[in-house]
């Protein structure tokens, strides 16, 4: 049989080293080993030494002995060792302080009393963070806006009675009688193209451009924009310095607003007339119109004011984006046709030409133009 070759033993001193190494590290682990032992009884046996609050956990059934129960082992309801938020605050414990806590660290870690106090408190609504969609409009709240509606022309009835001594009138004070101011008198003598009046023949008829002052709820629907004027005016007739004869203009789909404005001041009109017209290129239709009558007082004279939807007063093709409101005496001389668009194209209203020059000063380039 052949033999096996002599192992080689080691070196008896270094065996020694080795084994002493060894003994080294096993004395260590022991030493590091006594994991049972709580850091409150190492800390009496050594003062000197402060527990350490970052060192790994050894036993969980201290913890566990001082937390409510654990919802996978009880349902979160309130019981004698705690409520519902007690369990959450456990969960909370369970993900700061790891599987497993030391007792010491719950006792030092007092910045987590204000955060599981807080707990205790019931959890707050947060409302959602809209998305894009969500920001688009999708119904106006109409509860707020104003819901008056305006009732149509066509419901007033009319009444069939003449007013006694009632002063009918545009706007707030423009009514049949009125004085021509001197002040236009003078104007008249100016050498100027823009004259505040035109003056067709010599007995006295002048023609001019009036200002009105309507309610400020109404206003706009009488800011027109014509050759004629701009603004809410209206064209006056006066015969012998007494106005005798307006003629102004509104937006004829506000035909329904103006006509309840006037059956408020004045109650229902006196007489409605069904009339028709010929627009340009465009079949007939109707025109409403209702007249208001007053008579005045100690006199038989009658004053008429009325109001057309589309204004058809001036000659030609009516003209269906305006209607006209007419206030006249009597049977009384009309302005148009006697009155040209190209007249009134030059004249000045009465409140631009009551600001130009006086009777004593003389005329100047800049006046004249």
């Amino acid at each position: 049989l052949a033999s096996n070759p002599p192992l080689e033993q080691p070196d008896p001193l270094e065996q020694s080293e080795e084994n002493a190494e060894q003994k080294e590290i096993e004395l260590v682990f022991e030493d590091n080993a006594n994991k049972d032992a709580a850091p409150d009884e190492t800390a009496a046996k050594e003062p000197d030494m402060v527990p350490d609050p970052f060192a790994a956990p050894t036993e969980v059934s201290k913890l566990e002995a001082r937390l409510p129960p654990h919802p996978a082992t009880e349902e979160a309801t309130p019981t004698k060792d705690g409520t519902k938020s007690d369990v959450v605050r456990n969960d909370l414990l369970d993900g700061l302080l790891g599987d497993e806590a030391e007792p010491s660290v719950v006792e030092d870690s007092t910045g987590l009393e204000g955060l599981l106090d807080s707990m205790d408190e019931e959890p707050q609504q947060v409302a959602a963070v809209p998305s894009g969609d969500d920001w688009a409009l999708k119904e106006l709240d109409s509860a707020s806006l104003p819901d008056t509606p305006i009732p149509s022309a066509s419901e007033i009835i009319p009444s069939g009675e003449v007013l006694e001594g009632v002063q009918l009138a545009l706007g707030e004070e423009v009514h049949i009688g009125q004085e021509l101011t001197e002040k236009r008198r003078e104007l008249m003598q100016q050498e100027t193209i823009h004259r505040p009046c035109v003056e067709k023949r010599d007995d006295g008829v002048l023609f001019c451009i009036d200002t009105i002052f309507w309610p400020l709820d109404i206003e706009e629907h009488f800011r027109v924009d014509t050759i004629m004027y701009q603004g809410t005016r209206a064209i006056a007739r006066y015969d012998d310095g007494a106005a005798t004869n307006f003629h102004s203009m509104f937006a004829s789909s506000a035909f329904d607003i103006v006509a309840n404005y006037y059956t408020t001041r004045y109650g229902p009109p006196t007489k409605s007339i069904s009339r028709a017209i010929a627009p340009f290129a465009k079949p007939r239709q109707e025109n409403p119109t209702m007249i208001w009558q007053s008579r005045e007082p100690g006199t038989d004279l009658v004053v008429n004011l009325e109001i057309r939807k589309f204004d058809d007063a001036r000659g030609g093709f009516p003209d269906i984006e305006r209607g006209a409101i007419m206030l006249y005496k009597g049977v009384g001389e009309p302005i148009f046709p006697k009155l040209s668009q190209l007249e009134l194209m030059v004249l000045e209203p009465d409140d631009k030409a009551t600001a130009g020059l006086s009777a004593s000063e003389p005329a100047t380039p800049d006046s004249v133009w």
